[in-house]
């Protein structure tokens, strides 16, 4: 590698200091793109000298409401040539997903703002070459935000390269053996799903932007791909990228892996006097070169060097963590910083005046190394578009499945299409139907059930009403939001439409499960305990209390349904109701764990929500949905241990110590003036050990239910078939 390659693709961090000198003051910014990135970017920019963040523009009026509020932007626009117009940003971040990156940053460039451009920098390398002519012609400065090159670990191997402490390098090897939130969360709707190349274009710009900042362009690239698999949307994704690749400056391999459940992020650089290598995730930095000392008390002396190079690392990143998290220091995680470096690197840039194309010359090297990868797999570099789902229409005796693109209802619409059902569907991502759906058996409604309009627009012409829809809100507001307010909207719309049966999936967390001697049946009371209660168990049981008042005051036409820990394929096989799970091979059980826990196959809830749907006379009545087969968290562990081939362990861990380690946990983040800052009660945790017994008897004899009793049947379906490998 040459001094010229490592100068140029990485300027150095000490010129990020005292940025905007040069420039006139403030430099005013707006941000395209509201979604999770564009509050890092916004964070750092405010902590910046000299730049004023004027404005913000995204399609989603919600989304785009809520960064202007969480930030106190003045301007906000739906599209960016408003946005532009109106404030006259000097700059712009380019957050808008990858399909889009050439097009918004030609329109920006040729309205003459400077840009920085999320990575990828574009797609294709010819558009990588216009958007830099283009930006040449204007006199304005683009740049990508290739944060990696800014990690603070990679920061220092470069000054360990300048320093020739590892001589010419002979090779570099990275690493990347992660999870992927969209992936295992089944969000399989994301730009990065649709096509199989994709994810190497959303994934591998981080760690290929460092290999050629070591290395300089791609030649030759020769690819293995592997782990192949099929999505929700009906996509064919590749799990595993081997790639070797031929560099200007050298030879490197890049390893990628994607919805791995132990994360790896390593960097390895050999030279021909040493070696260096970091853990990009746990930020340690280990330098192994030789002593002069003989071979036997080399070797030694190397590994307590190495020994204590982590150990110094470990205590660092604790001791830094700490001192952060109580505020008394500022944010040190590693990508946090990158992102910052890599933004006020940008600005520094800019305000020296100084015409230097080296990030977007790096963005150009690693867009022609990923279609160099991407061909050497034999694989199209052009993204197909999404079909749209065919138009909306209604039939006679229609039944409307609100939230069936989800765990139960995926299985719930195939099992209603297959029973000859005329099926409709309100969903917010057409992209995630269910195969059944997908190929013709359900009439599609494009919306959001949160939107009364939406909502009653579904609705219209329809017999009967399953509301299956969930989620995660980040806070109470959400919650009510999603489960209360979007309840409410579908019980008004079912009133005013006349529809002949609603059925709402609650969840058996509507009780209090936490009392041994008291035994759960339909007649059980809600849990009146409402504060003491988590948020999701709060919205449920004021979704019963909800319906079953318009029941008894207008004649609302509902029957409310409760599953149990549902398990089955395609669901988590580390299910909250068993325990915590810190990782997948540690559950901390709630209590002593050996209580009998309420778990029903998901095929099993489905046949209730049939039989239900039917059934006469069930209107103002609650069912609960617990199996005949119900294992102990311990049982269940044994169970999952056995057939997934991985030491899987269970912690027992009492309610008392949950409750104080609830609680600790709580001043902690009250000392360090976290916002949202919960603890859960004794109750709730008492609750989590269901310890109360359940029977279901009125459910089976009024419905007719029958769910699986045979042990070995439970694990074949509840956990077997659940396990990432056997999954659909």
């Amino acid at each position: 590698m040459s001094e010229s390659v490592l100068q140029l693709e990485v300027p150095p961090s000490a010129r990020t200091t005292n940025i905007l000198r040069k420039s006139e003051l403030p430099v005013t910014v707006a941000v395209i793109g509201a979604g999770y990135i564009a509050d890092y970017h916004i964070e750092v920019l405010r902590e910046m000298r000299g730049v004023d963040v004027v404005g913000a523009c995204d399609p989603d009026a919600r989304r785009l409401g809520a960064l202007c509020s969480r930030w106190k932007l003045p301007h906000s626009a739906a599209s960016m040539g408003d946005l532009i117009r109106d404030c006259q940003p000097q700059a712009v971040h380019l957050l808008v997903p990858p399909p889009y990156h050439f097009e918004v940053a030609e329109q920006a460039l040729n309205m003459g703002v400077h840009v920085l451009v999320e990575k990828p920098m574009v797609l294709e390398g010819a558009e990588c070459d216009r958007l830099i002519e283009l930006a040449r012609a204007n006199d304005l400065h683009l740049g990508v935000n290739h944060n990696a090159l800014y990690h603070p670990l990679y920061r220092r191997l470069l000054r360990d390269l300048e320093a020739k402490l590892l001589g010419k390098i002979e090779h570099v090897v990275s690493i990347n053996n992660l999870p992927l939130a969209q992936l295992d969360g089944g969000q399989h709707d994301h730009w990065m799903f649709r096509e199989p190349q994709n994810v190497l274009f959303e994934q591998g710009p981080h760690p290929l932007s460092q290999i050629c900042g070591l290395l300089g362009e791609v030649r030759r690239a020769e690819t293995v791909c592997s782990g192949v698999r099929r999505l929700r949307t009906g996509s064919r994704f590749i799990g595993n990228w081997q790639v070797a690749l031929e560099c200007a400056g050298g030879t490197a391999q890049l390893y990628m892996a994607f919805g791995r459940q132990f994360p790896v992020a390593t960097l390895q650089v050999i030279g021909e006097d040493g070696s260096i290598q970091i853990d990009l995730l746990n930020n340690v930095y280990v330098l192994d070169r030789k002593t002069r000392r003989v071979a036997p008390l080399d070797n030694v002396l190397r590994r307590l060097g190495e020994a204590s190079q982590v150990a110094r690392s470990g205590l660092g990143n604790f001791w830094g963590y700490g001192l952060s998290t109580m505020r008394l220091a500022r944010r040190c995680d590693p990508y946090f910083l990158s992102m910052k470096a890599g933004i006020e690197a940008f600005y520094s840039e800019l305000a020296g005046n100084e015409r230097d194309d080296a990030s977007a010359e790096n963005g150009r090297m690693v867009i022609r190394g990923l279609e160099a990868a991407v061909s050497a797999a034999g694989l199209k570099t052009v993204a197909a578009p999404v079909a749209a789902p065919r138009p909306f229409s209604r039939r006679a005796g229609d039944v409307l499945v609100l939230g069936g693109t989800g765990f139960i209802g995926r299985r719930l619409v195939e099992a209603l299409i297959a029973a000859g059902k005329p099926v409709r569907m309100l969903v917010r991502k057409p992209a995630l139907l269910p195969d059944a759906a997908r190929a013709g058996g359900a009439n599609v409604c494009v919306g959001d059930a949160c939107n009364p309009e939406d909502v009653t627009r579904a609705i219209e012409g329809c017999e009967a009403v399953i509301h299956l829809v969930a989620g995660a809100p980040a806070n109470w507001a959400g919650f009510e939001q999603l489960f209360v307010e979007g309840t409410r909207a579908v019980a008004e719309a079912c009133l005013e439409q006349g529809v002949k049966r609603l059925l709402f999936a609650s969840s058996i967390c509507s009780l209090y499960l936490g009392n041994p001697r008291v035994t759960a049946t339909e007649q059980t009371p809600l849990d009146q305990h409402l504060t003491l209660r988590c948020d999701y168990a709060r919205a449920k049981i004021l979704c019963e209390r909800l319906l079953m008042e318009l029941h008894r005051e207008r004649g609302l036409p509902v029957a409310i349904l409760r599953p149990g820990i549902v398990v089955g394929a395609g669901g988590p096989v580390e299910h909250l109701g068993v325990g915590s799970w810190p990782s997948p091979t540690h559950c901390i059980g709630w209590g002593r764990a050996e209580h009998a826990l309420p778990f029903v196959v998901v095929d099993d809830v489905v046949s209730a929500f049939l039989a239900a749907l039917d059934k006469p006379g069930v209107e103002g009545q609650a069912f609960n949905l617990v199996g005949d087969v119900r294992l102990s968290a311990a049982e269940y562990v044994e169970a999952l241990r056995n057939h997934s081939g991985r030491n899987v362990q269970l912690h027992r861990r009492s309610v008392l110590a949950w409750k104080l380690l609830e609680s600790f946990v709580w001043c902690i983040k009250a000392a360090a003036r976290k916002a949202e800052n919960h603890a859960m009660s004794y109750r709730e945790l008492a609750y989590r050990t269901s310890a109360s017994p359940f029977d279901c008897t009125a459910t089976k004899q009024i419905l007719g239910w029958q769910p699986v009793a045979d042990r070995e049947r439970f694990i074949e379906l509840g956990i077997r078939q659940a396990l990432p490998e056997m999954s659909p």
